[in-house]
């Protein structure tokens, strides 16, 4: 894991990602109609035409860019 952290810190942490992730991404399914949203791993792909354009996204698609 990380050095210096105790090993249950590391798993609280991670799955505390885990479950901000899923809700993230089930906000992202009901806010925006038309688009796919998968979680990868640790990761969240959202897929759909015109998704970088789409208002609720383009904050964060300007990170991308």
């Amino acid at each position: 894991m990380t050095p210096g952290v105790p090993d249950s810190v590391a798993r609280a942490g991670a799955a505390a990602a885990a479950r901000t992730a899923d809700q993230l991404a089930d906000a992202v399914r009901a806010a925006v109609p038309g688009v796919s949203v998968a979680r990868t791993g640790d990761g969240i792909v959202v897929t759909g035409r015109g998704v970088l354009s789409e208002p609720l996204l383009r904050w964060p698609a300007g990170l991308l860019r």
